[in-house]
Formats: C-alpha cells, sequence, structure tokens
C-alpha cells in the first residue's frame, strides 16, 4: 500500500476556510474579507476555524479538497471506500488493463498470512485464479470477460479527491478499530499526510469517539478507547 498527496498551498487553504467562516457571521463581503486576510494573525485565523468546527458548523470545510494518489489496495478495499460518496474517484480498470500471464498481485489479509493452513489454502487458490485468468484470456475473451474470475485481494491503483469535511468524516468512520484492517491502515496513512499538509487541522482526522467524546458503538464492538454511549447514560445505544 502507499499513499501520496497532491502538494496543496497551505496558505491559502487557511485563507480560504477562514474567508468561508467570517463570510457566514460578518455582514461584509467574502471578496473585501478575503483580500485583507493576509493582515490577520494565522493564530486567529486557525481560532475561529477551530470554533466553527466544534460548533458542529463543518460545511465551510467543503471549500478546500485533498487529492490522493493509492496503490497496492485490495478490489474488497475499494469497494468499501466508494462508499463514502462525496468524493471523486479514478480506479484503474480490469476491463481495459490485462494482467500479462495472468499473474496480479494482491493483498493477504493478516489473519491469513498469521495461520499457516489459511495461509497455503489462500495462496492455492490465487493461483488457480491465475491459471484461470490466463487460459480465458487465451481462448480469445477479453479483458472485461476474464477479470470475472479474479478476487476481492487482487490489488487496484485509484486516484481519490475528497473536500475536507467528507475527509474528515472518512478518518472518524475508518480510524475506528470496528472498520477492516486494511481500509482502517489506509485511512492511517492518509490521515498522517493530511494532518502533516494541514497541521491546523489534525486534531479532527481521529476515530469518531475522539470527536463525539464518547464511543457511539455497542459495548461488544467498542475498543473502550472512550467510555460508551451506555456506559455515561446507562441508556443503551440505538446501535
Amino acid at each position: 500500500m502507499k499513499v501520496v498527496l497532491s502538494q496543496i498551498d497551505t496558505k491559502e487553504a487557511l485563507n480560504k476556510l477562514y474567508t468561508a467562516c467570517r463570510t457566514c457571521y460578518n455582514a461584509g463581503k467574502p471578496e473585501d474579507m478575503y483580500a485583507t486576510v493576509d493582515e490577520i494573525p494565522q493564530e486567529n485565523k486557525v481560532k475561529l476555524l477551530s470554533a466553527v468546527i466544534r460548533s458542529g458548523h463543518h460545511s465551510v470545510l467543503e471549500h478546500q479538497t485533498l487529492t490522493f494518489f493509492i496503490s497496492g489496495v485490495s478490489r474488497a478495499l475499494t469497494h468499501q471506500l466508494v462508499r463514502h460518496r462525496i468524493a471523486s474517484y479514478s480506479q484503474q480498470s480490469q476491463r481495459y488493463c490485462e494482467f500479462k500471464d495472468g499473474k496480479f498481485d494482491y493483498v493477504i489479509p493478516n489473519k491469513i498470512q498469521n495461520n499457516p493452513e489459511a495461509l497455503q489454502i489462500f495462496s492455492d487458490l490465487m493461483r488457480q485464479d491465475a491459471m484461470a485468468y490466463d487460459k480465458l484470456i487465451s481462448l480469445g475473451l477479453p479483458a472485461e470477460d476474464a477479470r470475472s474470475v479474479l478476487p476481492q485481494a487482487c490489488c487496484s491503483n485509484i486516484v481519490v479527491t475528497m473536500n475536507i469535511r467528507s475527509f474528515m468524516h472518512f478518518c472518524n468512520e475508518r480510524l475506528c478499530t470496528c472498520a477492516q484492517l486494511e481500509i482502517r491502515q489506509l485511512a492511517n496513512e492518509m490521515a498522517k499526510a493530511a494532518g502533516d499538509m494541514l497541521p491546523f487541522l489534525k486534531p479532527y482526522f481521529v476515530p469518531k469517539c475522539e470527536m463525539l467524546g464518547y464511543c457511539n458503538e455497542p459495548g461488544k464492538r467498542s475498543c473502550h478507547r472512550r467510555p460508551t454511549f451506555e456506559e455515561l447514560t446507562g441508556k443503551k445505544s440505538d446501535n
């Protein structure tokens, strides 16, 4: 797995988000506020943005996007990833990208990797899939049909663009221990890259319990990083 975040102008991103925040609470014109935004100390901009985020007014974050170049993840992961709907995706096509000699890279889940018997079963199946794919191609079938025998473990590459509000929600959900390990690892890599580039937003690229102050999962699913809803209130969660 590899994650690369496209470079953005950090100062410009903060200026834009700050102007969006001020526009909501100021009678002045946004173009006038933006024209003088460089005169405002950075700490003041961060303070206002943080206060607005804490208040739940997250729509201001939609004015800045992040673009990630992601490679070496499974198709199982990308099927989960594209469920985050407020985003743009460009994924490697198995219709048009033919695997030479039937050879394809694949992701081995940790629990399979750590179980010798399971790993043997898994590896044997990957070889069979590769042979079946290669045979179908040799029979003249197009890649779009031969791909039907490829597993969800097959590696894929994808470009993802999210606005910061959507990315924050992605982190909140997929950094939770309830998320599958592979996508949790991806979320960690993406959150680190984004946090390094936009340090004033790093506190929000965290599991949802850190934003809520409690765990909203049922007790049996909770990692107990934070108290559960039931532990805090004595009431059962709707989950």
